[in-house]
Order: C-alpha cells, then structure tokens, then sequence
C-alpha cells in the first residue's frame, strides 16, 4: 500500500519534491530487500540531480553489498571528493561488516 501511494504521488509532484518522494520509495525498496526496484528509483532520481547524494550513496551501498567492490568504490570516491570527513564512517562500516 505504501510503495503504491509514493507511486501516485510521483504524478503530482516538482522535481524538488519528485526527488525526495522517488528515495523515499528507493529506500522502502532497499528495507523490503527488492534491490532492483531500489536501484531502479535511485537512477531515475540520479537522472533528475545526477549529484544527488542519498541516492549515490544508496547506489554504493547496494553494490557493495552485492560485492560488486570495484563500482561501489567509485561512488563512495565520488562523495568523499565532496565530504572527505565521511572517511572515518566508511572506513567503520567496512571494518565491521
């Protein structure tokens, strides 16, 4: 029911608001583990602002939990270029997990 009102509300929306309404939907894929309807909402948002950073880092966490490393990197390279304190948070989830 939740994932079909998001759906509904993206007819109606700006792109400011389309934006946060397509990751909220992302994300509630990403918590019922349907990953590539997540990825899906995460480049259609990326399509939108392709320097969007929940949707980048959305991106990065679903590849690297599929173990696909070597593009996972590039996003996470991508936002630490723009926040480069994120190092120490990254660097916690990769030694624990």
């Amino acid at each position: 029911m939740v994932i079909e009102c998001y759906r509904e509300a993206l007819t109606y929306y700006e792109t400011d608001i389309k934006v946060a309404t397509i990751l909220a939907l992302a994300n509630r894929y990403m918590n019922i583990n349907r990953l590539a309807e997540c990825k899906q909402m995460c480049e259609m948002a990326l399509s939108i602002d392709r320097n969007n950073d929940e949707a980048t880092l959305m991106v990065a966490d679903m590849l690297y939990t599929n173990n696909d490393t070597d593009k996972a990197i590039v996003h996470f390279a991508q936002l630490l270029g723009k926040y480069p304190k994120l190092v120490l948070a990254l660097s916690s989830k990769i030694w624990y997990e």
